[in-house]
């Protein structure tokens, strides 16, 4: 069976944002195709650097104390960092800041059964890493 897609172009265009506003640190950000597990290869030179994963969000960032990963992009994050070195993390934008976090080495998430059930995908119930909104670093603020 697919899968609906369910990113809209909306949710497209918010990602592209703030990947706009990323380049300014000089590196080259490639979205990656919609069948990778992760969002942007990002390289210098034409040597990736590291790879992101691109979160957006409409609420506030102290609505939820966890963020939620699906397992299978846990796990290919600390694949990438182990056979490569590669550091792999999340970037979260949220209606009044956006951070970040990288994830080759945190073990610290606990691994719960969680997931959206607005939309009646059975699908969207999976092993999700929970990671702690402390873990993340702030990059940016949005002034309302």
């Amino acid at each position: 069976m697919i899968r609906p897609t369910y990113e809209t172009a909306e949710d497209l265009a918010r990602e592209k944002a703030v990947v706009d506003r990323l380049r300014a640190d000089g590196l080259q950000y490639d979205k990656l195709a919609p069948n990778a597990l992760l969002d942007y290869a990002v390289s210098s030179d034409g040597e990736i650097v590291s790879f992101l994963e691109v979160k957006c969000f409409t609420c506030t960032s102290d609505t939820h104390e966890r963020f939620t990963l699906d397992l299978h992009k846990f796990l290919h994050i600390h694949l990438i960092h182990a056979s490569l070195g590669i550091p792999t993390g999340v970037l979260v934008t949220y209606s009044d800041r956006a951070m970040r976090v990288w994830l080759g080495q945190y073990r610290d998430g606990s691994v719960v059964m969680t997931g959206r059930t607005d939309r009646g995908d059975p699908h969207d119930i999976s092993p999700k890493v929970m990671i702690p909104r402390g873990e993340f670093e702030e990059l940016w603020r949005v002034e309302n």
